[in-house]
């Protein structure tokens, strides 16, 4: 038994009678050459991907690595998710029908959390406001967003996307920033 039903079945069959499987990997290719030079220029690293790599569970996805991936192993990721709950892993994420868009600032498993319990106290009330969900028991952080509210207006949904991600990227880099000055060992010069 591979645990498809007949619900997921059906689901399965507009999907890919709508072409959606198709359309994700250049939306998330759009989405990448747009963030890229922006996040390149902060000092991220994008590996090459594969385009099955963006599939995840219950999401698909992108990311680029904060310094130097290979020691830390921090991260910044974008995408959409039909179920946080279970994509977060984590069970206090609420409920939804909707698709939701995200910013993600996690680590790689078996490389070094994110000291976000040593963030100052007013950056934590600040990020909470704006939206940010802080973690100190699993070491990341997100941000999002129904999708749906993306359609709104004259441009397409990539391009909403895209204008939407600059303001949590943007966030997100500032919570690895501080949170390295508080990781990194500080170095006295003579």
């Amino acid at each position: 038994m591979n645990g498809i039903t007949r619900k997921d079945a059906i689901l399965l069959h507009k999907t890919l009678a709508q072409g959606v499987v198709l359309k994700v990997a250049p939306f998330l290719q759009m989405v990448r050459d747009q963030v890229r030079p922006r996040m390149e220029a902060r000092g991220y690293i994008f590996d090459k991907r594969n385009v099955r790599d963006v599939w995840e569970g219950t999401a698909v996805w992108d990311w680029c690595y904060f310094k130097d991936k290979k020691k830390i192993g921090w991260y910044v990721a974008w995408g959409l998710t039909g179920d946080g709950k279970r994509f977060f892993e984590d069970p206090d994420v609420a409920e939804s029908d909707s698709l939701l868009a995200f910013v993600y600032a996690g680590s790689d498993p078996k490389r070094v959390d994110i000291p976000l319990h040593r963030l100052r106290s007013r950056d934590r009330i600040a990020l909470a406001k704006s939206g940010w969900v802080i973690s100190d028991d699993r070491k990341d952080c997100r941000k999002a967003r129904s999708a749906l509210t993306l359609f709104a207006g004259g441009e397409g949904f990539t391009h909403r996307f895209i204008h939407w991600l600059k303001e949590p990227l943007t966030e997100a880099d500032e919570i690895l920033v501080k949170s390295y000055a508080k990781f990194k060992p500080v170095t006295r010069q003579k």
